[in-house]
């Protein structure tokens, strides 16, 4: 969906970034065993906007920043700034969401996706709006484990000891 497009159906840039959150947690509730998803948790910097957590909450932690609407900033300097964010966030995945175009896609091959100390590589996740019907997501660059020191895993670990799942698979 161009920004035009979105304008025509009358979707704001929040309710655009929100069907994009929440077409990536379906990909994670389909992908994953058992997993616990929360939307927009609260709990370090920087924000990211879907934690999803394997195995019933016991898992791997998969952290997910989402950048839609299209026009945030598609440019290779933004998006640098965004996967170094990324870099330093305790999840054992990491993934960027990004609308799916063109640019976006020659700028991919630009990105240092890797982890300096060689354990872990950024997913990318290209999402597709549209005009009708639900925003789709693709696997463009697959993650890779980054290590995670255990003070970011106990971080973690006390948001989800107090926090219930946003989305819950139920067994």
């Amino acid at each position: 969906m161009t920004p035009i497009a979105a304008r025509q159906t009358g979707l704001s840039d929040r309710t655009r970034h929100g069907r994009a959150t929440n077409a990536v947690a379906e990909l994670f509730r389909s992908k994953l065993s058992v997993p616990n998803i929360y939307l927009d948790p609260k709990l370090a910097t920087p924000q990211i906007d879907l934690l999803a957590v394997d195995k019933a909450g016991s898992g791997d932690l998969h952290g997910v920043e989402v950048k839609i609407p299209n026009h945030f900033a598609s440019s290779l300097p933004n998006l640098r700034a965004n996967v170094a964010r990324l870099k330093v966030w305790p999840a054992h995945f990491r993934y960027l969401a990004l609308p799916k175009s063109r640019a976006i896609e020659n700028m991919l091959p630009k990105l240092q996706l890797f982890s300096p100390d060689g354990f872990g590589r950024i997913g990318i996740l290209l999402v597709t709006e549209p005009e009708s019907g639900l925003p789709q997501v693709e696997i463009a660059i697959p993650p890779e484990r980054y290590r995670v020191p255990a003070e970011g895993v106990q971080k973690v670990d006390k948001f989800l000891a107090k926090t219930r799942p946003d989305i819950e698979t139920r067994i």
